[in-house]
């Protein structure tokens, strides 16, 4: 085969076409690997890991989120008050679970101190100890779980949030819908 250059130019060429193209291209600064490539894994921040304690998860949930969003959206009293229900119960519930549980504790606290005579003082002492704190505990959470019942207690403050929330969101509702309306004429 002929070459093309020296038809059309009257020359021939020397060098390869790889070669030129490499004249061509200038030198770049090397760029660091590192600037694109880590070494090292990233690290990783713990995720919070959600609330494992029941009554502290339903107390500690957005209520005046939920009460705003309920108060815009449904502007209902009846479903304000079905939330508030519906809280109080989750709570009592969950206070009559840990109730029930205390009791199972107790019956096998006292068991144990059923054989006392095969136990040495100092577990005895060990045993009546617990007996005693899971006493207290127990007419602890049975006084939130009878005051829970007229929205008293722990329950309180997520009840005021949901119904501050509530207010708002119908304010805000009622507001809003004034503005519309005269804006539309009506």
């Amino acid at each position: 085969m002929r070459n093309p250059f020296k038809n059309l130019f009257g020359k021939t060429t020397t060098t390869e076409p790889e070669a030129v193209v490499e004249e061509l291209t200038p030198e770049l600064p090397m760029i660091p690997e590192s600037l694109f490539i880590e070494t090292q894994h990233p690290q990783t921040k713990a995720a919070e890991k959600p609330s494992t304690d029941p009554l502290k998860a339903a107390l500690e949930r957005n209520h005046h989120h939920a009460g705003y969003t309920d108060g815009y959206d449904f502007h209902d009293v009846a479903m304000k008050q079905n939330y508030q229900d519906c809280l109080i119960e989750e709570v009592r519930d969950i206070f009559k679970t840990e109730i029930w549980r205390m009791d199972a504790d107790l019956v096998r606290l006292n068991s144990l101190l059923k054989s006392k005579s095969e136990l040495d003082a100092t577990v005895i002492q060990l045993i009546q100890e617990q007996l005693d704190g899971v006493e207290l505990k127990r007419k602890q959470l049975l006084d939130e779980f009878e005051a829970a019942e007229f929205s008293r207690g722990k329950v309180r403050k997520a009840l005021l949030e949901y119904e501050r929330g509530f207010t708002e969101g119908f304010r805000d509702y009622i507001e809003s819908s004034k503005f519309t309306s005269v804006i539309s004429g009506i």
